[in-house]
């Protein structure tokens, strides 16, 4: 006898097969999940970096997913939340300054501040980064929109800030209006 190999759901449209369709619960619960580990984490990246850059970039990276998949936004997809962190995103990452120059020098300077080696306060950040990748990695994806906000993510805690900006730039080619948006956030729903 054949054993079937149980098919994760983020497989199937890779494999070609036809897209699976989604309750708006299976949705929102993508929102609260998010709420969970991955926030926390998040927070534990804030505590552990002591603020700059980095603070703002996980923290509202991880919220795009939040709200465009919260039950109190999910009529219209979160999308003037999203947009708005999406467009400022873009700004923090392509900064003339240079984002990597700015949260290098945030982590310096928060060495500092603390009066601690910046190599060890660089290695507790990077752990924390990796958690924060790993926690978001395990949120559910149900469409390309949720792989997106979720690679975005997972870059980040991987510190591939090129990778995060090119997700970033890949949802604001979504978000031209709330119609677009609510359609690519929303594949896969049943009506």
């Amino acid at each position: 006898m054949r054993h079937r190999q149980k098919i994760d759901p983020d497989q199937l449209e890779a494999r070609g097969s036809a897209q699976p369709r989604y309750t708006k619960k299976d949705f929102t619960d993508i929102g609260d999940d998010q709420r969970g580990s991955a926030e926390s984490a998040m927070m534990k990246v804030q505590r552990v970096a002591g603020g700059g850059v980095l603070s703002v970039l996980v923290e509202h990276a991880g919220d795009i997913i939040h709200r465009a998949n919260d039950v109190n936004t999910f009529e219209w997809a979160g999308y003037p939340y999203v947009l708005e962190k999406v467009d400022m995103l873009l700004r923090y990452m392509k900064r003339p300054y240079g984002f990597e120059r700015e949260y290098r020098e945030n982590v310096a300077s928060n060495a500092e501040y603390r009066d601690v080696d910046p190599a060890q306060l660089q290695k507790d950040i990077d752990e924390a980064l990796l958690k924060y990748a790993s926690e978001h990695g395990k949120l559910r994806s149900l469409n390309e929109a949720h792989r997106v906000m979720k690679s975005m993510c997972v870059a980040i805690g991987h510190q591939n800030f090129a990778l995060a900006h090119g997700r970033l730039v890949e949802l604001k080619a979504h978000l031209g209006s709330t119609a677009e948006w609510k359609s690519y956030a929303h594949e896969g729903l049943i009506e």
